[in-house]
């Protein structure tokens, strides 16, 4: 699970107002779309924060984590034996950024309940 950021923005251009649409497709076998904005750095921070909250309270906190690898990047990684688990704590942390940091309910896709 990423949150990325466009990386080449001017020092005079507000961070706020840069916004990216996505178009990711593979024919007949995967279409993403999707809307990049840029953060400010003390969203990120709580963002990561958020992300580190839940990974010390789950029982794969030895094999998980949460970084920022650059401002604009949050990174995160699980390691689990079987996959449950692990996408139980992705889903979790995905949750809690859509509340947190976008006001949105952390009711998941029905995609997610197949």
């Amino acid at each position: 699970m990423a949150a990325s950021q466009p990386l080449a923005v001017q020092d005079d251009f507000p961070l706020a107002q840069v916004t990216f649409l996505e178009h990711l497709q593979i024919p007949r076998v995967l279409l993403v779309r999707g809307k990049i904005s840029a953060i400010a750095a003390e969203r990120s921070e709580h963002a990561l924060a958020c992300a580190r909250e839940l990974l010390e309270a789950s029982e794969l906190r030895l094999t998980a984590g949460a970084t920022s690898p650059h401002q604009q990047v949050i990174v995160m990684r699980v390691l689990a034996p079987v996959t449950e688990p692990a996408m139980q704590l992705l889903r979790q942390v995905w949750a809690v950024w859509r509340r947190e940091m976008w006001g949105l309910p952390g009711t998941y896709p029905r995609l997610w309940h197949v």
